[in-house]
């Protein structure tokens, strides 16, 4: 029996299936499953593993939700095999549907996923996977609770043969994370369950939001895709799609539990199948909005294609100017081609689509919910009383801001508002007990701003009540880095939240937990100091004629100097 606390609480469906599998187990999660399949049956031995499977993988994922259905798209070389499946499907558990054909021909296997665009609208996560890629073996909830709130995500491989044809991205391989020469960065991810937001997952695979998925394979699913023969194409679009249809939630996670790749190999590919491929996702290219959803992950594949775990980590070094002695963290590789795509190229599809919305900042984000979306994404339930959200650099932010201070702010005729950068965990909570306790002591205009998992927070934001938490990773290398989301997430929420219902608040302080800011001198800084018709627009210490490092090759150390 699965303890409560365990359950991953889903948004429920507003559709439960009619053929829905009986729970064998009563802590079951909330969200209801649609399974897409393709199965290729060439030979009695094919035959008899593919009925195999289907009963075993069925009766495993469907114990974990309240609605599951499963959808078959089987092709056999001939008749025979047709037959003998169809007697054998009777013994197929309700919530199991299947459609055949017989042909030995190749097809596009995204045919049959456009054939179920209507149903993925009645269900809240959709499987795609290969018939061959097992579901038996895996921790399924873990898999679902470590996903978290991610649109797309998929899990490691493990191959029950030897199969160099399929070695082109060991990144997604389990036996890269586990071998003793592994690097120990995989070990801890893989030991830890820790799920990596990357640019790419391939198709083997994946599961997804439904609603997006029903609004991304419509919108792709065209009809000079589907009418030629390669399924090459939407896996290397599918993250950034994700992550432009909700800027709040991760696009897509790797997460580290491990499915089993039987490479039975059935699938049948033809002449000319390398050109086919080529030629479509070129066309997908040509597209002023799939091609540049294709650039971060075309950007990842530079770097994990035909390259073990060692020779990523190298390559990520180089590319954030990491030298050997310097940490390293995956995550922030991994990000860097969707951070550049955000911030340096997105734009781009304003002046291919001719839409240009508003100035500043947010004229270089894409508008998903007026220009190509159909339908907008869910929002995440959250019931908290303080929680509201935030737009900064195209990115839609969770914050959590304590309701009676805000109150306490505006009442208490505060001159200015103090927001402090610390750690959510680590050494922060030590640091701010400090600042309580000194120079913060008695002040009600005192913000805390902190990030990472809400369980770290709960108890001290609950206890104290002067702290801001966005629900964002803590990170600090590179362009990835947390910093100025985090001072753009105080002065965003702040002016709106506090400025611009206070009579008194005039000024906004940043500054970081290692700081002992003396509250009064500042104070007759900022008022009683004459600067000038006005007063005071922006203080600090600024560097007159000083430029930001923005050469590659400079260790991003360094880069902070200007």
């Amino acid at each position: 029996t699965l303890p409560a606390s365990d359950l991953f609480m889903g948004a429920p469906s507003n559709h439960i299936s009619s053929k829905t599998h009986a729970a064998v187990n009563s802590n079951v999660f909330d969200e209801s499953l649609l399974v897409l399949m393709n199965s290729v049956v060439g030979d009695a031995t094919a035959l008899a593993n593919g009925i195999r499977w289907i009963q075993e993988d069925s009766s495993e994922v469907c114990q974990f939700h309240s609605s599951c259905q499963w959808e078959i798209n089987m092709v056999f070389v001939n008749l025979h095999l047709m037959e003998a499946f169809r007697e054998a499907s009777s013994k197929f558990p309700p919530n199991v549907n299947w459609r055949g054909k017989v042909s030995s021909s190749p097809f596009n296997k995204f045919t049959f996923i456009n054939d179920r665009l209507g149903q993925m609208a009645s269900y809240d996560l959709v499987l795609i996977k290969d018939s061959d890629q097992r579901i038996v073996g895996i921790p399924w909830r873990t898999f679902i609770e470590k996903r978290s709130s991610a649109v797309v995500s998929g899990p490691l491989r493990r191959r029950s043969v030897t199969d160099k044809k399929r070695d082109k991205f060991q990144f997604h391989e389990a036996a890269q994370y586990i071998s003793l020469s592994s690097p120990q960065w995989s070990f801890d991810l893989y030991y830890n369950r820790t799920a990596v937001e990357v640019p790419l997952l391939e198709m083997y695979f994946v599961l997804f939001d439904a609603q997006f998925a029903h609004s991304f394979f419509g919108l792709i699913l065209r009809e000079r895709f589907l009418s030629q023969l390669s399924s090459w194409g939407p896996g290397m679009m599918w993250c950034q799609a994700a992550k432009s249809w909700d800027t709040s939630r991760p696009g897509c996670y790797l997460v580290p539990v491990v499915s089993t790749l039987e490479a039975t190999r059935q699938m049948t590919k033809g002449a000319g199948f390398p050109q086919r491929g080529n030629a479509i996702t070129e066309s997908f290219k040509a597209d002023p909005i799939f091609g540049q959803w294709m650039v971060p992950s075309w950007e990842w594949v530079r770097i994990i294609e035909g390259t073990n775990l060692h020779e990523i980590e190298q390559k990520c070094r180089d590319l954030l100017g990491l030298m050997p002695t310097d940490c390293f963290d995956i995550q922030t590789c991994s990000m860097k081609p969707q951070f550049s795509y955000i911030h340096y190229n997105q734009q781009l599809q304003f002046h291919h689509l001719q839409h240009m919305n508003a100035t500043g900042s947010w004229a270089s984000c894409f508008p998903h919910d007026t220009l190509i979306w159909k339908t907008a994404p869910p929002p995440i339930r959250d019931n908290h009383h303080d929680s509201a959200y935030v737009t900064i650099s195209c990115t839609r932010i969770r914050y959590r801001l304590p309701s009676h201070m805000l109150g306490g702010i505006r009442n208490a005729n505060s001159r200015f508002v103090v927001g402090v950068l610390s750690s959510g965990s680590r050494d922060g909570p030590s640091r701010r007990n400090s600042i309580r306790s000194t120079w913060a002591d008695g002040k009600a205009n005192v913000l805390f701003i902190v990030a990472g998992p809400w369980s770290d927070i709960k108890d001290e934001y609950e206890k104290y009540g002067d702290m801001l938490w966005i629900d964002m990773r803590e990170t600090y290398s590179t362009e990835t880095s947390i910093l100025t989301f985090k001072t753009q997430a105080f002065l965003s929420i702040s002016y709106e939240q506090i400025m611009t219902k206070s009579q008194s608040v005039k000024y906004l302080f940043k500054t970081d937990d290692d700081s002992y800011v003396a509250m009064e001198r500042l104070e007759r800084v900022f008022f009683d100091e004459v600067w000038g018709d006005g007063g005071l627009d922006y203080w600090g210490k600024c560097q007159e004629g000083k430029k930001p490092h923005r050469n590659q090759i400079v260790p991003w150390k360094k880069k902070w100097n200007i």
